[in-house]
Formats: C-alpha cells, structure tokens, sequence
C-alpha cells in the first residue's frame, strides 16, 4: 500500500512540475535574448545578401534537426538540406525582417514576422517578395536559442 501511495504522490508532483513548465511565460532576459539572437544570425543575409556563407547562416540559426518549409517546395530536414534550399535561391540583393510578435512559455517560443527580399535572375531580371513568416524556437542545455521549425510564403498570388 505505502508503494501506491508513494507512486501516486511521485506521478502528481511529476505532473505538478510539468504543468509549472508548460505554463512559464516567456522570461523578459529570454524574450530579449531570442530577438537577439534572431538579429543576429539574420545580419548577414540583411548587411550583404549577395554574400551570405549559407553553411555558417544555417548552423547559427537552425538545430541539427531543424525542418523547414518553404513555399512550392518539398519540407528539409536538417542542416545540409536547409542549406541546399538557401543555396538553390537566385542572388539575394536584399532581405529584411521585422518580427511582429515574439512569444513563448519556458524552453519553447515563435516568432512570427514579415519580409522584404530583392533577388536577381538567372537571366538578369530582378525580382522582389514581402511576404510572412513564423519560426518556432527553442532553447538548448547550454541557454542558447535555435530555430527548431521554420516557415515562410509569398504574399502575392500565384501567377495563372
């Protein structure tokens, strides 16, 4: 009888703790230190797009198992997929971000955001897109914050 009791009490402070975890809020220092870090690994592609090392872009910004999903294409997984995708886009001659909204509860958190993106063709001809963005985050052992899915869509109509 004392094993049941002693399981029982164990499963509802187990359950206790893991509802504390779930319902966190989003710390002011985490909020703070994921738009940071978002800034930061975007920089690059915003202060010189035409020369973005995808390779190191990918693996400051992603988890190794990362999935994204781009639009009218098949979902990448992981780090050498992600970075076969940005590889495969035409020149960028801009990118530009502005997160909307930054929101999260204890290890996990998104970001939802716009972009501006200038791109020059394989003929020559240039090309620009906004469009939306939500990304979803998380915080690793060592505190830092990775993007663990990532997705993102044109705001224009597809041509007929």
């Amino acid at each position: 009888m004392k094993k049941i009791i002693l399981y029982a009490l164990s499963v509802i402070l187990s359950v206790n703790v893991f509802a504390q975890t779930i319902d966190k809020e989003l710390s002011q220092q985490d909020r703070d230190n994921l738009i940071k870090t978002h800034n930061t690994v975007t920089e690059a592609a915003h202060m010189n797009p035409q020369t973005v090392d995808w390779n190191v872009f990918v693996k400051a910004h992603y988890t190794e198992d990362a999935i994204l999903m781009p639009p009218n294409a098949p979902i990448s997984q992981g780090i050498n997929a992600i970075v076969a995708v940005f590889k495969s886009f035409p020149t960028i001659t801009k990118f530009q971000t502005h997160d909307v909204e930054v929101e999260g509860s204890g290890n996990l958190a998104f970001i939802r955001g716009t972009y501006d993106i200038g791109m020059k063709m394989q003929d020559g001809s240039t090309a620009d897109d906004i469009g939306k963005y939500i990304e979803v985050w998380k915080k690793n052992d060592n505190g830092e914050w990775k993007c663990i899915r990532d997705i993102f869509n044109s705001d224009a109509p597809l041509k007929q």
